[in-house]
Formats: C-alpha cells, sequence, structure tokens
C-alpha cells in the first residue's frame, strides 16, 4: 500500500540552499570524507581555491576523512560543486547527479568496505542499516525503517534538512547499482527537512 502522497523526485523545481542551512541544529555536522570527495569531483573543472571561494570557505581548510565538520559548510560546498559542474542544469538536477559522490566516498572508506562487504550487497539488508549508517555519519536528524515486503522499503527522515528529494535520492540510487538491483524512489514530502522515501527493487 502506498503512502498518501507519494510520488517520483522533482529535479527541476528551485532549491533554496539557505533555507536548508537555516533548518540545521547549530551543532549539525558531517564527515570530512564527504568534502574531500566534493573537491576531488570537481577537480579538473575549477580548482580547489574557486570551489572554495564560492562556497565561502576558507581555502587553507583541510579535512580529514572521519573529523566532524560543519553540516552547513557541506551543504555550501555541495551547491557550490553543482554550479560548477552543471552550470546549465537546474540545481535539483545537480544535486541528484552528486549524490553519486556522498556513496562514492563512503564505500571507498575503511568504514564503508567493512559494511559493504558484510552486506553482500543486498538491497534489503543495506536499507536496513541505512538509519545506523546515517547515524554514524551525521549528528542530528533521525531515519526510521519500515519494511513494506521483500523488495520495497520505507524510510521516514525526521529533520534532516540534506537535499533529501535530489541529493539523497541520488545516493539512493547509487546504492542500488552497487547491489546490482534495478529500482525506483518514490518520496512523500512534508518539508525539506522531513518525507517518507519509499524504495522499490527487483
Amino acid at each position: 500500500m502506498m503512502t498518501k502522497g507519494m510520488r517520483p523526485p522533482d529535479f527541476t523545481s528551485p532549491i533554496d540552499v539557505d533555507a536548508h542551512i537555516s533548518r540545521l541544529p547549530a551543532n549539525a555536522t558531517t564527515k570530512g570524507m564527504f568534502f574531500n570527495a566534493l573537491i576531488d569531483r570537481v577537480g579538473g573543472r575549477a580548482s580547489r581555491s574557486e570551489l572554495m571561494y564560492r562556497a565561502g570557505l576558507p581555502e587553507s581548510t583541510r579535512f580529514l576523512p572521519f573529523r566532524d565538520y560543519p553540516m552547513a559548510a557541506n551543504i555550501r560546498l555541495t551547491a557550490a560543486a553543482a554550479v560548477l559542474l552543471y552550470e546549465r542544469e537546474p540545481m535539483g538536477v545537480a544535486l541528484h547527479a552528486l549524490g553519486r559522490v556522498a556513496v562514492d566516498a563512503f564505500r571507498e572508506s575503511h568504514m564503508g568496505r567493512i559494511v559493504l562487504d558484510a552486506l553482500n550487497m543486498d538491497p534489503a539488508t543495506l536499507f536496513r542499516l541505512a538509519p545506523r549508517i546515517y547515524g554514524a555519519l551525521f549528528n542530528f536528524g533521525r531515519i526510521d525503517f519500515e519494511s513494506v515486503s521483500s523488495t520495497r522499503c520505507r524510510m521516514h527522515v525526521r529533520s534532516m534538512p540534506i537535499f533529501i528529494e535530489t541529493f539523497q535520492v541520488g545516493a539512493i540510487e547509487s546504492a542500488l547499482e552497487l547491489s546490482r538491483a534495478r529500482g525506483t524512489v518514490e518520496l512523500a514530502i512534508d518539508s525539506i527537512a522531513d518525507a517518507v522515501v519509499e524504495v522499490s527493487w527487483e
């Protein structure tokens, strides 16, 4: 049974980056690996200094993979990378494409290799562990897992203004590809920080 209001993601609507940042707790953090992944992804298209300047971050800043850094800075860096890499595309399309960067960064980390190897890339198990994975990578918000069937689940996302409909959908699709499953993602959006995300696969 489908959750009321469930629909495919919309990558063309305007994205208010400042509104996302304003919904973050003051102490919201994420890991340095995601900053480095964005910097690496932009490499070749623009210099590190240009990306950091556009994001309003000091050029001298260095990010250790598992050290915590402000989530607000990560959102600014993500938005700046999206504009640099996909300047002719709507911001939502660009953020959707960049969602794959986060999964690649996690997969290449020591923690990611341990987790993903243990799961044997089974989508049902992977998404069941999503709340714990996100909990290890972000210090704010909450995700609750709901199993709908053997090939469908829902994730109830609360207080996580991290581009749910664009960037996070791209990350979920990338996770499905890693598990060699074909699938779809639909959402019921309550706000930029709250949604139900339904994933189906075969």
